[in-house]
């Protein structure tokens, strides 16, 4: 160290310069950092380096921290299924975890809705979408209505086979149900007759001899109806059983009435009699509907038509109806065919 003002040596221990007597100013101490980054120019860019590579990792591991304490911040508040909360979009399908239905309900379409049979008859559910809560339709109708269910509302119906129903139906005749069929005395079906070919025997039994040579007259069997006022759209049908030789006859409704079963058929007409009007509605002579009649006699003709060698006892039926006035009677009747 020299004075600063003759340039003489000076030790550390001097405050005045010995030769001119100048104060000496000592420098101030430098840490040892510094004083060796002065003496080391190439140590201080390294720690220059490493003071700006400690900020950077300072700096990253800081927004990794911020990152983090957003993340774990959305994810509490961000709503989730199974959170507890019910939230806007969740429904009872969506999330069953936290839209929980009833112990009476069920959920449909993400609705928490009551279900049938859960014992109460709710505001969704009446008497035909669920009998089982609700009860079945009821109430008082009279004899021949019946409540029904008309999709999902209750509403009555006429039933069928009913006396009093407005129809006079098979099984019903003037005696059994006069407010549909009429008062007895429209017409009666009279004991049957037979010809040349058929015997009766017995009430209301039949015997018929086969044959069937050419120019033998086919078996017929006349049934007369006596009607006792004039009547409209009356027409007949018949049916012929014989169990044991699985014969089932039943007419058809067409110009004839025709009935076939395995090799044995009968047909149906009716035929005028002593009535002074008879008018058939679809032929002039025979036909199975008489559109008009007035008081007389009409007959049901029922052909026979049977092949060789053929024995039968066949249960038998005739049915008679009107539509104005509504009217019906019927008989019963047995034929037995021997070749």
């Amino acid at each position: 160290m020299k004075c600063s003002k003759c340039d003489t040596d000076l030790t550390q221990e001097d405050e005045f310069c010995p030769e001119c007597g100048t104060k000496v100013e000592k420098e101030k101490p430098q840490k040892e950092e510094k004083k060796h980054i002065e003496k080391e120019p190439h140590k201080k860019k390294k720690y220059l380096k490493e003071i700006i590579f400690s900020k950077k990792w300072i700096w990253i591991i800081s927004v990794i921290v911020l990152l983090v304490i957003i993340t774990i911040a959305a994810y509490n508040f961000t709503p989730r299924c199974g959170d507890g909360k019910i939230t806007q979009g969740e429904d009872c399908s969506s999330c069953p975890k936290d839209v929980k239905c009833k112990s009476d309900e069920t959920c449909q379409n993400g609705k928490c809705v009551s279900f049938c049979g859960n014992g109460n008859c709710d505001s969704n559910e009446n008497k035909c979408s669920c009998p089982q809560d609700c009860g079945v339709c009821s109430g008082s109708t009279g004899t021949c209505k019946e409540y029904y269910c008309s999709g999902t509302n209750c509403a009555t119906r006429t039933k069928d086979n009913c006396c009093g129903n407005g129809k006079c139906e098979l099984g019903e005749i003037c005696s059994t149900c006069e407010v549909d069929c009429g008062s007895c005395g429209i017409f009666s079906i009279n004991e049957g007759y037979s010809n040349t070919r058929i015997t009766a025997f017995g009430s209301n039994k039949f015997s018929i001899k086969g044959n069937n040579e050419v120019g033998v007259a086919i078996p017929t069997l006349t049934i007369p109806v006596s009607f006792i006022k004039e009547a409209r759209g009356v027409t007949f049908s018949y049916s012929c059983i014989d169990i044991s030789k699985e014969i089932y006859l039943y007419s058809k409704l067409d110009p004839r009435l025709t009935g076939t079963s395995k090799d044995v058929s009968i047909q149906g007409y009716w035929g005028s009699g002593s009535a002074s009007t008879f008018i058939l509605t679809n032929r002039d002579d025979f036909g199975s509907e008489i559109e008009y009649i007035s008081k007389g006699n009409a007959r049901a003709l029922l052909f026979f038509f049977v092949l060789p060698d053929y024995s039968l006892d066949m249960d038998c039926k005739i049915d008679v109806t009107s539509t104005e006035p509504p009217f019906r009677d019927k008989k019963d009747f047995n034929v037995i065919y021997t070749p």
